[in-house]
């Protein structure tokens, strides 16, 4: 009957329970984090009302997300021995979440029910302790009191959903990932020469902002040289090759030990260093001497060397080579002519030995870079008046390509075509660069080392990029260098102007 007595009483107290719950207050700090423990007030009072009689209570208390009733509780905490809480004339004040303590997610449901339990009379005031007064310990087989309170929210407290009118979900979070899609600005109070810094876990600097000298350093650096400088690496490779490459771009090979750098269309080392004899050469041409030579001067075939890499020849009648006026970015130019016979021809190429033209250079054994800058004043337009201009290394003149060059035959495209032969069979790639008339072109081609591809790109491969060529490609033959124009049929002179030739051979040894 006691317990009975006890149990309807208490049932009696619940449903005069007035909670209260608030936010600890604390002097506020620079960088502290929120007081999790919540201020709870309750008053107790039994059937008809009365206040309990004073002392220390054991009580639990549970919290539920959302449920006034039934449901799982989200979160428990016992004041029983040394934790006891005290009530005065039914009055009690305790802080919950102290034991136990709140995470800050708890309260992000809309609502947060308190629920109470107090053990049986005869335990309510257990200190729990041997030797204590009274000795033993709660027996919470009361069950929970009812209604659960719920924890209202102050009317400024209410602003803590946002944050300056901003959602919580939308702002960046320390140890989270986050993606900021709006134009952002970093503008320090003060200018320094670590302004922004992104580090690796070991606090080494990866990414270092100088706003007092202006400069944006890769790696720990300083502005003066000393023996850390900054380290730049835009990209990194440790295979053999290339990547594709975009204008600008450069990364560092470890399998080649270089830094390489993307330019006009091609990779090459950002840092040249001179070949020895063994290891290739490169040989440029701007064409500022003076020449004017001409076959109609001598009764047959015209040879004439230049230096020791480059000569000229021609045949028919008036055919030609000559100096032009400069022009502005084009200083030094020579113009080949065919001259009026039909099969007239004029070409810039590799020296004559007597009056044999010879090969000293071999696809296969090493990377080729050849380019030159070249001008067809004039286009035939008509296949009577018919002409060829070629531009790269061969063995041959056919009508099959021995070797790899630019080709423009009117007759069958309108465009530089990049072709590579073995003088029986030849692979071609249009380079979608139409040839237009009086109009400076730049052809450039590559050969690999192995001699198992090449890429041609006219006018840096503006048009359609690169177009390559993956077979056909002479290796087991010298090549010579040839450029020029040679007629097919008709009469009219056609010409072929020459700004400049550039040509690098790496054997890579």
């Amino acid at each position: 009957m006691i317990q009975r007595n006890w149990l309807w009483m208490f049932t009696g107290i619940v449903c005069a329970i007035v909670g209260v719950a608030v936010w600890q207050s604390q002097t506020a700090q620079a960088a502290q984090t929120a007081p999790v423990p919540l201020n709870f007030q309750g008053r107790l009072v039994d059937a008809s009302g009365s206040p309990v009689q004073d002392g220390l209570y054991n009580i639990r208390f549970r919290a539920y997300l959302n449920d006034p009733t039934g449901g799982v509780a989200t979160w428990t905490e016992t004041h029983d021995g040394a934790n006891r809480v005290q009530v005065t004339n039914g009055i009690f004040n305790t802080q919950i979440g102290a034991i136990s303590p709140f995470s800050a997610s708890s309260f992000t449901a809309s609502t947060f029910y308190i629920e109470i339990e107090l053990p049986t009379v005869a335990t309510a005031q257990c200190d729990g302790l041997p030797g204590g007064l009274p000795s033993c310990l709660p027996s919470w087989t009361e069950g929970p009191m009812a209604p659960r309170q719920p924890i209202a929210s102050t009317a400024y407290a209410m602003n803590a959903d946002l944050i300056d009118g901003i959602d919580g979900a939308d702002l960046a979070q320390l140890g989270s990932s986050n993606t900021i899609t709006g134009a952002t600005i970093f503008r320090p109070a003060s200018d320094s020469t670590t302004a922004f810094q992104i580090q690796k876990s070991d606090s080494t600097p990866l990414l270092v902002a100088d706003t007092q000298n202006l400069a944006l350093k890769v790696g720990g650096g300083d502005v003066s040289p000393d023996a850390s400088p900054a380290l730049l690496v835009l990209d990194y490779k440790n295979t053999s090759g290339d990547p594709s490459g975009t204008n600008g771009a450069m990364y560092y090979n470890s399998n080649t030990n270089k830094s390489r750098c993307y330019e006009g269309g091609l990779w090459k080392d950002c840092v040249y260093s001179e070949r020895s004899i063994r290891e290739g050469f490169n040989y440029l041409q701007d064409f500022f001497s003076n020449v004017n030579f001409s076959v109609g001067f001598f009764p047959s075939y015209y040879i004439a060397t230049l230096d020791s890499t480059i000569a000229v020849f021609g045949n028919g009648s008036a055919a030609s080579v000559q100096s032009q006026t400069s022009e502005s970015k084009y200083p030094g130019i020579w113009r080949m002519g065919t001259g009026s016979t039909a099969t007239g021809n004029s070409f810039t190429s590799s020296t004559f030995n007597g009056t044999n033209l010879t090969f000293p250079y071999g696809l296969g054994e090493g990377a080729w870079t050849f380019d030159a800058g070249v001008r067809l004043p004039t286009l035939s337009g008509v296949a009577s008046q018919n002409y060829l201009a070629r531009a790269g290394l061969v063995q041959a003149i056919g009508s099959v390509a021995h070797g790899c060059m630019f080709r423009y035959d009117a007759a069958t495209s309108s465009n530089w075509i990049g072709v590579c032969g073995n003088g029986t069979s030849e692979t071609t790639c249009d380079t979608g660069v139409t040839v237009t008339a009086n109009t400076w072109h730049k052809l450039k081609f590559v050969v690999n080392s192995a001699g198992t591809s090449a890429e041609f790109l006219a006018d840096n491969g503006v048009s359609s990029g690169s177009c390559p060529v993956p077979s056909n490609i002479p290796t087991a033959d010298n090549l010579a260098v040839l450029i020029g124009i040679a007629k097919t049929v008709g009469t009219t002179a056609r010409f072929m102007d020459l700004d400049y030739l550039d040509f690098t051979y790496d054997t890579s040894r």
